[in-house]
This record gives structure tokens, C-alpha cells and sequence, in this order.
């Protein structure tokens, strides 16, 4: 079995990574409290990898919205 060693300070990380990543869609809709928004905004200045996930959900959402409607 192979073993991981993370420190506790990458531990933390990724924590909130998860909880960034739950976040992100209302995050992008502009549908959290202020509070969590801004938590949301400095963790993604600091995690690359969040900010690619921001990013690319941003995409996605672009994607979306330019096809038609179906009624």
C-alpha cells in the first residue's frame, strides 16, 4: 500500500478545497452571503487548482446558456 505524507497545512487545503468546490455555483451566480463569497474569492487567489475549477465552470455555464431553449 502506498503511503501519503501530507502535512497539516495541506491537510487544511484540502479541506477547503472541498468545501470551495461545493461553493463554486453559487459562487459564480453571485448567490452566497458575503461572508463565504469572500472566503471563496482569497482561497481561489492562493489554489490554483480551485481557481481552474472556477474558471472552468465558468465555461461550462457560457456553454450552456448559448444553446436554445426548449419549450
Amino acid at each position: 500500500m502506498k503511503e501519503f505524507n501530507i502535512t497539516l497545512t495541506e491537510k487544511i487545503k484540502l479541506i477547503n478545497c472541498k468545501k470551495v468546490k461545493k461553493l463554486l455555483p453559487g459562487y459564480i451566480d453571485d448567490m452566497l452571503k458575503e461572508k463565504a463569497r469572500t472566503k471563496v474569492k482569497e482561497h481561489l487567489t492562493g489554489c490554483s487548482n480551485c481557481k481552474i475549477a472556477e474558471e472552468d465552470s465558468r465555461k461550462i455555464k457560457t456553454i450552456i446558456k448559448a444553446f436554445p431553449r426548449i419549450r
